[in-house]
């Protein structure tokens, strides 16, 4: 197996990293600190400090003693974002605004990362080396509730695996699944099932066919978790064959079969991506692949631009389940990349425009890396249009924000529907459907004061806002705003939708998973309430308080 470049994702890091750019007539100043263990007081090494300095990437990384320092920062405010080595998944993040002067004591305490570790055996107490061990989240995401991998590892000869810096404080499930090095477009196994080798199904720790009967691992500040041991179980196996089609028919292309036990691809909070095995059709497109145990797969198909730049790519999706017997006349017809059509309109036809009013839209694959030929980020005027290109038939989450005085994303539509924070596959909607962007120019904005009971400022503190609509927790999941404050103890919102919403401070961390969700959905009495007007602001002072996330 090979893990991408990319293969621990965010679209932050995979962005150019640049250190400098900064005309040397700005002004600057710098940020520098300490990343330490809270528990412990030691330095922690080797963990980045990151932030985005005019569209680019800028990250330090602590050294021995745990000091960073990020040098040449344009004056204005930052998010700050700490990530353990090797690890996607943010750790601490600060915002701080720059006026002039270097800051210097910045620091990051940070709870110590724990450790699950074990062994896949077979039903037979047989160690199974090679399988892939995926470390499973179960959160919101794109509108829904569903598994998501958060990190992938091997087994190794005697079927030990690892992973190190775990989070702690939130549930993780582990996957096991038996991997092909590579995938037979042709397979010669018997007709019979009967007849063919028995598989390793795959299994949920300890040894569960499906997620719900996995048992979740929670580990403490440091924990070390061992003999968290997967037994995979013997299973049929079954064959999936039929047709991968090209624009005029069946056509020689690439094909991979991933299982549906938990998502690669983006996720709340990052992504893990990699490389699956796979294999080639000939012209006649056909497909005969074997060795599969029940359970519902996505087949892919496509055909990748040549070196040489003369084939057009394609590319097909398609989700098939097997039961308890092969499956026949399996159809993956792979399009070229199509054009989507977007405009930004006003929600009020009155509005108008501020100066300099620009939209940012990008959609993201939330299942594979982005190919060579799709176009996934644009930028238009408000109003105005603007167009996406060589985009597939697959799930793309939307991203689009707005910059000028009280503007605001109030909705974004496909063909009608509400896709603003739900995944949009382009070509899904009645043809000539374009993507809508609705932009509101009647925006508030709230500013939070937070203080100890000493009247003490407190930094790092995370601002939770609930919209009082709310009806659900999946629905807070998705609508729910937050922030943190600065050096100050200051936090100012960009432009809200105005209604009522309910407010609090917690140095508590918020996770996507239910758990984190459901607490604090039960703990919304204890929040403060605001009533934000159109185009109105509104000031409020907070004290932390304890919300057990």
């Amino acid at each position: 197996m090979r893990i991408g470049g990319c293969a621990l994702w965010m679209v932050a890091v995979c962005a150019a990293v640049a250190q400098t750019g900064v005309p040397a007539a700005t002004p600057t100043a710098s940020i520098a600190g300490v990343v330490e263990d809270v528990t412990t007081g030691e330095p922690l090494a080797d963990y980045v400090v990151s932030t985005t300095v005019q569209g680019k990437y800028l990250r330090a990384t602590s050294d021995a003693q745990g000091h960073y320092r990020l040098a040449d920062l344009p004056l204005g405010s930052y998010q700050l974002v700490v990530r353990a080595p090797r690890i996607v998944m943010p750790r601490a993040t600060r915002t701080i605004t720059l006026v002039g002067n270097p800051v210097e004591h910045l620091d990051f305490k940070l709870t110590p990362m724990g450790a699950i570790s074990g062994r896949v055996v077979d039903d037979a107490k047989e160690p199974a080396p090679g399988v892939t061990v995926f470390l499973v989240a179960r959160e919101y995401y794109a509108g829904g509730l569903g598994y998501f991998v958060k990190n992938v590892t091997k087994a190794r000869a005697r079927g030990e695996y690892e992973f190190e810096g775990v989070e702690t404080g939130r549930p993780f499930l582990v996957l096991a699944e038996k991997q092909e090095t590579a995938l037979n477009a042709h397979s010669d196994a018997p007709a019979d099932p009967k007849l063919r080798s028995r598989v390793l199904a795959p299994a949920f720790y300890p040894n569960s066919p499906d997620a719900e009967g996995g048992l979740p691992i929670l580990l403490r500040p440091g924990e070390r978790r061992e003999a968290v041991d997967i037994v995979l179980k013997r299973s049929a196996a079954y064959c999936v064959a039929g047709t991968l089609e090209g624009m005029s028919g069946p056509a020689a292309l690439r094909f991979w079969i991933e299982g549906q036990w938990a998502k690669l691809g983006a996720s709340n909070g990052g992504g893990v991506y990699m490389e699956l095995p796979s294999g080639q059709t000939l012209q006649d497109g056909k497909i005969r692949h074997c060795g599969l145990p029940p359970g519902t797969y996505r087949i892919v198909a496509e055909r990748p631009r040549s070196q040489a730049g003369e084939d057009t790519p394609l590319f097909g999706v398609a989700e098939v389940t097997v039961t308890k017997q092969d499956l026949e006349k399996v159809r993956v017809i792979a399009n070229v990349g199509q054009r989507l059509d977007g405009e930004v309109i006003w929600a009020d036809r009155e509005a108008k425009a501020p100066d300099g009013a620009k939209l940012d839209i990008s959609l993201l694959p939330l299942r594979r890396m982005g190919a060579l030929d799709e176009h996934t980020a644009m930028h238009s005027d408000v109003p105005g249009t603007f167009v996406f290109a060589g985009l597939v038939m697959d799930e793309y989450g939307v991203r689009a924000s707005v910059t000028g005085p009280g503007l605001y994303v109030k909705d974004v539509t496909y063909g009608n529907a509400s896709v603003q924070r739900l995944p949009v596959t382009p070509g899904s909607a009645p043809a000539g459907a374009t993507l809508r962007v609705v932009v509101a120019a009647d925006g508030a904005t709230l500013t939070a004061s937070v203080h100890d009971k000493d009247g003490v400022a407190v930094v790092g503190q995370r601002i939770l806002l609930m919209p009082a609509q709310v009806a659900s927790e999946a629905e807070l999941a998705g609508l729910l705003i937050s922030g943190e404050t600065d050096q100050a103890g200051q936090f100012t919102s960009q432009a809200l939708a105005p209604g009522k919403y309910y407010v609090a401070a917690t140095g508590d961390t918020v996770y996507p998973t239910p758990e984190s969700i459901g607490r604090l959905w039960r703990a919304r009495n204890r929040f403060k309430e605001v009533d934000l007007g159109p185009n109105g602001t509104a000031q409020m002072s907070l004290e932390p308080v304890k919300l057990d996330l």
